[in-house]
């Protein structure tokens, strides 16, 4: 199975350009996880993909717009 690197060095941490929030992203495999999906589908993926490691995202205002810290 092939893993996509460019999710290996995402970013630790995020704001909220609404709410002005900090957001930690959690760490699985020693790296930061990335958001996929949209809406109520949003999750934090592993870096080496959904079949290794997915957490639920909660989101910290009504309209989160994350841009790395």
């Amino acid at each position: 199975m092939e893993m996509n690197t460019k999710y290996q060095n995402m970013p630790a941490k995020y704001t909220c350009e609404n709410c002005g929030a900090t957001v930690d992203a959690p760490m699985h495999c020693g790296h930061p996880m990335h958001l996929e999906g949209e809406g109520a589908q949003k999750q934090w993926v592993c870096w080496m993909g959904t079949h290794c490691g997915v957490q639920a995202y909660t989101p910290c205002c009504d309209s989160p717009k994350l841009v790395p810290a």
